[in-house]
C-alpha cells in the first residue's frame, strides 16, 4: 500500500484529509477497512461545527443552522456595502488637526 496524496512528490506540505481504504481477497468484492468518515475535520471551523452538531439536540441544530444562514447573509450584505473613499478620511483628519476648523 502506498499512502500518498501526491505521486510526484511535489506537495510535501499537504496531508490527506479524506480517505477510504478497501481490501479484496478475490478482486471482485471489496470491503471497507477504514475511512475518514469518523474523524474530525482538519479545518478548525469545520471541526467546531461537527463537534457542536454531534452534541446538540435537534432543536439546537435547527437554530444553529438558521443562525449560520443568517450570518452568511449578513456577511454577503456587508461585503456589498460600498467602501468610503480614503480621501474622505484624509479630509476629516486634516479638519480635526486645524484648530480653526
Amino acid at each position: 500500500m502506498v499512502w500518498a496524496r501526491d505521486r510526484q512528490g511535489v506537495y510535501k506540505d499537504r496531508l490527506i484529509s479524506k480517505y477510504r481504504i478497501e481490501a479484496s481477497v478475490s478482486g471482485s468484492g471489496w470491503e471497507m477497512l477504514a475511512s475518514s468518515e469518523d474523524r474530525l475535520p482538519d479545518d478548525p471551523k469545520k471541526r467546531e461545527k461537527t463537534m457542536l452538531s454531534s452534541l446538540a439536540e435537534p432543536a439546537e441544530k435547527q437554530e444553529w443552522e438558521a443562525l449560520s444562514a443568517r450570518l452568511s447573509d449578513l456577511n454577503r450584505e456587508l461585503a456589498a456595502v460600498q467602501k468610503l473613499p480614503a480621501a474622505l478620511f484624509r479630509d476629516l483628519r486634516a479638519a480635526r488637526a486645524d484648530p480653526r476648523a
